[in-house]
Parts: structure tokens; sequence; C-alpha cells
């Protein structure tokens, strides 16, 4: 019998860190730069958001892959990323996904789960994400309003 590749997962994980209490529209925020010393190719990321008071209906919340091609180096990261938690503003980064959101006289919640596979391989000098918030409203002010977890695709030969 011929060998196959199974999909088996890693826990999921906090990662990266990335402040998104408050995000001002039309404002992106990166994350701080995820290390792949397992050299992990692929991943999920979860990503949970919500406003801080209703958006206009199908404006939207873009997630984004960053990349850098040396971990000691500050150059040559995607948008002049500096592997930071902090603003950046976006023009080649590689977009993962998009949350798009509903009409609501209130706050709304937003989530879904992404792969980064759709888009790039994830470096194993190490990798990132920005979030551009493109509602007409901020992000919610409470920190715990906001989840991004990551969990890594693990092949397994059967």
């Amino acid at each position: 019998m011929a060998n196959e590749i199974r999909q088996k997962f890693d826990a999921w994980v906090t990662a990266p860190t990335i402040t998104l209490a408050s995000l001002a529209v039309a404002t992106a925020q990166s994350s701080v730069v995820v290390t792949n010393p397992n050299l992990r190719g692929r991943a999920k990321i979860l990503l949970s958001t919500r406003t801080n008071a209703a958006p206009t209906a199908d404006t939207i919340v873009e997630l984004f892959l960053l990349e850098q091609d040396d971990a000691a180096a500050v150059t040559n990261r995607t948008d002049d990323w500096t592997a930071a938690d902090a603003v950046l503003v976006i023009s080649n980064a590689k977009n993962i996904g998009t949350l798009v959101a509903s009409a609501n006289s209130n706050t709304v919640s937003m989530v879904d789960v992404f792969e980064t596979s759709y888009v790039a391989t994830l470096n194993a000098n190490g990798w990132g994400i920005a979030v551009r918030n493109g509602t007409n409203v901020i992000l919610h002010a409470t920190a715990g309003n906001h989840i991004v977890r990551t969990q890594y695709f693990l092949d397994e030969i059967q």
C-alpha cells in the first residue's frame, strides 16, 4: 500500500503578539515577529475582533502576512516592518484573509480562521501578521475582545 500524507496540527497557541484594542480607522498594526524554530511552513490563524460601535455594512478588517529574510537583519522585511507590535503602512504585504462587518446597530464581533498556505510558505527566519481596520469605526478598546491564535500544520507520512 502506498504511503499517504495526513494532516495533524500543533495545539492552538496565543501568538503573535499584536495590539488591536482601539485600532483606528484606516490604520494597520503589525505584530511582534514569530520565530519558527521547527521550520513549520504552514499555519492556521484565528482572528477574532470586535468594533467599538456600529460599523457600516460590508466594511472590512484585513489580515496580512509579514515576512523577513534574515532573523538578525533590520532590512528586507515586508513594508519596512520593524518586527514589533507597531503601526504599519501596508503596501506589499500578502493578504491572508478578510473579515466582513455586518449591518448592526451595535458593536460587531467578527471571527474566522485563515490559512497561510494560500499565500506563502512561512519563513524559517520568522514571520508576522498585520491587521488593517477598514471599518468606519475604531476597534473595541478592551484588549480581551481581540484574539489572535496560530496552529501549525504537521504533515505526517502514514
